[in-house]
């Protein structure tokens, strides 16, 4: 026998994206067997927050942040759920840094798909509701929805676009001024003193990353001495290094850096190197799970502290293991 509910269940979920602004679903057996997101009842005293840090926790794993509200709902007695409850859902959105899921008895499988494949899906109505409502608060929706793949390019830059380049690499100098000490010239141009190697000198090259023929960042690559890997028995002692690697911010979270850090991996096989600067946790953490993706898991991770940056670096090799 179900215990006899005497008062309305306040409940918490949330629409959980990670940094490739994937939705995280899970398909439960409470609701038919179909998609839902995590979440669950309030206990007394708790906040709706901490009610929700400890529900995500509990059913997969997963830490959360920039917690959003997204609107309130009524459920009573709808045949949707397993048993007959009167809930009122409280729903909110929330990002993490990680993609890998650990569920509870709550689930029995899940996915990480963009918004548009979600809508697709069997998912319960009241997760329907939630992300309709959040796609209305967005005011531009389909702007933030995630970019295929496709439509991400990886352009050789030409001397000619020389000038495109700099541009976008005042930019990037400027966002990662936040992480060193480097000064403004009197100009009001940070400079980047090795651009014209890239057309010059052997072993780089220069990139414009697109979406849909548009301008969303840069990359630079160059080749270098890398250290040996253990994961790696491949003779060689030179690879491949990313040099600098810049997303507009129109275009962050939306999946294009993921799609042109891999493209450029495919576009050199062999020995790679990838490093971050100590105090870059968001670059930490991409670099890791574009990596840990892309290979499987099998990269290397150790410390550099000899030459700038000083920081993380990953190891790994590009082109299928050896």
């Amino acid at each position: 026998m179900q215990p006899t509910q005497h008062y309305p269940e306040p409940t918490v979920g949330a629409l959980i994206f990670d940094p490739d602004g994937r939705l995280l679903l899970m398909r439960s057996h409470k609701w038919a067997n179909n998609y839902v997101v995590p979440g669950g009842h309030v206990e007394l005293g708790e906040t709706l927050e901490a009610a929700l840090r400890r529900e995500i926790t509990e059913e997969t794993g997963l830490s959360i942040y920039d917690i959003r509200f997204v609107g309130i709902q009524e459920f009573i007695h709808d045949p949707a759920f397993w048993r007959p409850r009167h809930f009122i859902f409280f729903d909110f959105a929330c990002r993490t840094d990680a993609t890998a899921v650990r569920l509870n008895d709550e689930a029995q499988e899940y996915v990480w798909v963009t918004v548009d494949e979600a809508l697709r899906l069997p998912i319960e109505p009241y997760t329907d509701k939630t992300i309709r409502t959040y796609l209305a608060q967005q005011g531009n929706a389909r702007r933030r929805a995630p970019v295929d793949r496709a439509a991400v390019r990886l352009v050789p830059a030409s001397r000619a676009e020389r000038q495109t380049l700099a541009q976008l690499l005042e930019l990037y100098l400027y966002e990662f001024s936040a992480f060193d000490d480097v000064e403004i010239g009197a100009d009001g141009r940070y400079g980047y003193v090795y651009l014209d190697h890239y057309w010059t000198a052997p072993g780089r090259h220069a990139f414009l990353i697109q979406v849909d023929g548009g301008l969303a960042g840069l990359a630079l690559v160059r080749t270098m001495e890398i250290d040996e890997n253990p994961l790696d028995s491949m003779p060689e002692t030179t690879g491949h290094a990313i040099a600098e690697f810049f997303v507009l911010r129109k275009y962050r979270r939306l999946g294009v850096g993921r799609a042109a850090a891999q493209a450029i991996f495919d576009l050199f096989p062999g020995r790679w190197q990838v490093n971050q600067d100590a105090a870059n946790l968001p670059a930490q953490a991409f670099w890791r799970r574009v990596i840990g993706e892309y290979t499987g898991g099998r990269f290397t991770e150790g410390w550099q502290a000899g030459e700038e940056p000083i920081g993380p670096v990953q190891r790994f090799h590009a082109g299928g293991q050896p």
